[in-house]
């Protein structure tokens, strides 16, 4: 080629690298553009990542404490359970240890009623018996003093019964040992009487005032 030819032929060629270099321009612009936003979205997409990551990890500690807090309240509901059904075995005995009280209670309340009936009957009863016993003591002064009055009457009866009694011994003993010729000569009005008649009558009067002598009883 000779030298006009490549002369002509330049110009040609920087128009036609200028078009190259013109048209890649806006294309390498474009891809740059491109990369940039793909960078970008992968820095929001690398962000969001770890921030969910760091999210997940929390709400991994939140479930983990949750489940811990779960595990613990079952036990406790557990053992709550436990305390409820002593404390219910408790009240089961208490309500029936308090139902027989209360049955007792009751029989003891009718026992009481049954007592007071029988008290105040009692009570009548005693002042029934207090009045004849007032009676009774009346009547017994009475009979007391009726019977002192007896015994002063029958201690003067003894007192002249023994006064009799001695004046009889001592006429029997007047004529005790006599013969008729002694009663002859006394005048006494035995003497149609044989001296065996006479003592004979004379025992036989012993024998009355002896059994009729009073004698106080032995007690």
């Amino acid at each position: 080629m000779t030298f006009a030819t490549r002369l002509r032929t330049i110009p040609a060629a920087i128009l036609c690298l200028a078009v190259l270099t013109g048209l890649a321009a806006p294309a390498a612009a474009q891809e740059e553009s491109d990369v940039a936003k793909l960078r970008e979205a992968l820095r929001r997409a690398t962000v969001d990542l770890r921030t969910a990551q760091s999210q997940a990890t929390a709400l991994q500690s939140q479930l983990s404490q949750a489940q811990q807090t779960i595990a613990t309240r079952d036990a406790e509901a557990k053992q709550l359970r436990t305390q409820i059904g002593q404390v219910q075995g408790r009240l089961d005995a208490a309500t029936e240890k308090a139902d027989g009280l209360q049955a007792e209670l009751d029989t003891a309340a009718k026992t009481l009623e049954t007592t007071r009936g029988e008290l105040d009957q009692t009570r009548r009863s005693l002042g029934r018996t207090q009045g004849q016993l007032h009676d009774t003591e009346g009547r017994r002064a009475t009979a007391q003093a009726g019977f002192d009055q007896t015994a002063g009457f029958l201690k003067a009866c003894q007192a002249s019964n023994d006064q009799l009694y001695k004046v009889g011994r001592e006429v029997l003993a007047a004529y005790d040992g006599k013969d008729l010729g002694d009663v002859l000569t006394q005048n006494e009005p035995f003497t149609q009487l044989k001296s065996v008649e006479m003592e004979n009558i004379i025992q036989d009067l012993q024998d009355k005032l002896t059994d009729a002598r009073y004698r106080k009883p032995s007690k």
